[in-house]
Order: structure tokens, then C-alpha cells, then sequence
């Protein structure tokens, strides 16, 4: 049980590729260019995604953007 847990507690950052108007999942960010590296949304390919745990500051953080992307007049 706490084994299933874990899994759902893990997140995955998604972004849209503008190209080829196709989602894609963040595998690592290059640091010398500041962009990222994606990989396609295939279930071969999910493992590589990378993947965070939603319980801690990251996954706070990308949850309240989240919430404020869906609800943007709460911003005051």
C-alpha cells in the first residue's frame, strides 16, 4: 500500500512543444543553454521523464502555479 502511494505521489513536468504542436515530458534541463531536453509522452519513453516527489517544496511549488494558471484573477 505505501509502495502505491509513492507512485502517485510522483509528478512529471509537461510542456508543448510549439514546433510540432506535440507534448513532450521534461527528461533534464542542459544547463548551458537553460532549455530543456524532452522526451515524447510513449510509455517506452515515461521512464525517462524526469520525475519528482509532489510532497516536497517543487511539488508545492508547481501545485500553487497550477491552481493560479487555472484561477489567474486570484492573483490580486
Amino acid at each position: 500500500m505505501a509502495r502505491e502511494q509513492e507512485k502517485l505521489s510522483k509528478d512529471v513536468l509537461a510542456v508543448l512543444d510549439k514546433k510540432t504542436n506535440d507534448l513532450r515530458l521534461v527528461s533534464e534541463m542542459n544547463e548551458q543553454t537553460g532549455e530543456f531536453n524532452t522526451v515524447s509522452t510513449a510509455p517506452g519513453d515515461r521512464r525517462r521523464a524526469l520525475s519528482f516527489d509532489s510532497r516536497t517544496v517543487l511539488g508545492t511549488f508547481f501545485e500553487n502555479l497550477r491552481n493560479q494558471y487555472g484561477r489567474p484573477s486570484d492573483l490580486g
